[in-house]
């Protein structure tokens, strides 16, 4: 009898050894999540996505000037007009909206492509964007990675603004000063 508790006894000290080293190792990374440094926002690198046809292939997100910049190229095999962008923040507490409808009298907007009015991008050829008046203030600078979501409305340059399409994607990145 005193053999099988001895046996006990042994399970009993690895089980408490082993439980305590784990819930140390628990500690640490419930601490490390607490102070941000497993933060997703930190971990994960800039970015401006859109869905296939078009690329996003530069983008700045510009406090002091208000606006947000966006370089993008036309990859769907015919020229393309874009008709509005829309690029909304996803924390509420950013609140930036910014809209352009590539109206008559836009800067963003052309009319060399009949009497349609949008911003123009020829297939394969790029387009530089400016969306202004977008609530990005200076307070939001240094204030870590913000995610904006993209809504795009295109139709073919061969076509009209009733075949209007809806293209989404997302911006990850700093806002700068």
């Amino acid at each position: 009898m005193l053999k099988g508790l001895k046996r006990g006894q042994a399970a009993m000290e690895f089980l408490m050894t082993y439980g305590w080293a784990i819930l140390v190792v628990l500690v640490v990374i419930g601490a490390l999540a607490y102070f941000g440094v497993l933060s997703p926002e930190t971990l994960l690198p800039d970015r401006c996505e859109l869905q296939q046809g078009v690329a996003c292939n530069d983008y700045k997100l510009d406090a002091s000037a208000d606006e947000i910049y966006l370089l993008l190229q036309n990859g769907m095999g015919e020229g393309i007009i874009l008709d509005t962008v829309t690029v909304t923040s996803q924390d509420a507490e950013v609140g930036v909206t910014c809209n352009n409808d590539f109206g008559n009298g836009e800067a963003n907007a052309t009319q060399d492509f009949g009497a349609k009015w949008g911003k123009y991008i020829p297939n394969g050829g790029t387009a530089d964007l400016t969306l202004d008046t977008c609530g990005l203030t200076a307070t939001l600078v240094g204030t870590g990675k913000q995610k904006f979501d993209i809504t795009i409305g295109w139709y073919a340059s061969d076509s009209t603004d009733s075949f209007t399409h809806t293209m989404n994607g997302q911006i990850l990145g700093d806002i700068e000063q």
